[in-house]
């Protein structure tokens, strides 16, 4: 009972690190890049794949809050809103949630070079994170107009160099602070935890 109350208290605390992350917004490019990734994949590493996949819906939410204009509005996001609704929901909670579950198999299937896993799987949230959100905007959204419209912009058809641009400097960006303080946290927690 005391452990299900902790881990309970943890996935708490997560979550409103999470809204709190995803509320930060920074932009370099098209898209934003989000800080709520951090505490899914601390806790997808340290409490397992489904608090990864409950962190990843929560981060879901609050994306999907921001496309309707509440808590930090985004562009984008009403943008794609107003094309389709059903789609924009998908990808703002099906691609995190698979990010948040995808990263603690990730790490389990690793924990036995546990240093090297934990740093492995916060790079993996980070990636998971742009390339199913990316995805699924060229899955669902391509054809539209405002897509195309971007892809023009970018001087380009090519769906994977589409994606390449669209993604942009955030993706790195995004992916090397997630390894280092998502890791660095897990690691620390983790040890704590022994």
């Amino acid at each position: 009972m005391k452990q299900n109350t902790q881990k309970l208290t943890r996935l708490a605390l997560l979550s409103a690190l999470t809204v709190l992350l995803a509320n930060l917004p920074i932009k370099f490019g098209v898209i934003e890049m989000t800080l709520g990734v951090i505490p899914v994949a601390v806790g997808a590493i340290t409490m397992g794949p489904v608090s990864g996949l409950i962190l990843g819906f929560v981060l879901g939410g609050a994306s999907f809050l921001q496309c309707l204009g509440i808590f930090v509005p985004s562009s984008f996001g009403a943008t794609v809103l107003g094309i389709n609704v059903w789609y924009t929901m998908i990808t703002c909670f099906v691609s995190r949630a698979l990010m948040g579950w995808l990263t603690g198999w990730i790490f389990l299937a690793m924990r036995k070079t546990a240093r090297v896993g934990i740093y492995v799987a916060s790079l993996s949230a980070a990636l998971l994170n742009t390339v199913l959100f990316v995805g699924m905007v060229i899955l669902f959204f391509w054809n539209s107009e405002y897509i195309q419209g971007i892809a023009a912009t970018f001087g380009t058809q090519n769906v994977l160099m589409f994606a390449v641009l669209f993604a942009g400097i955030n993706a790195a960006v995004e992916a090397v602070t997630t390894c280092l303080l998502a890791g660095t946290v897990s690691a620390a927690l983790l040890r704590v935890k022994k």
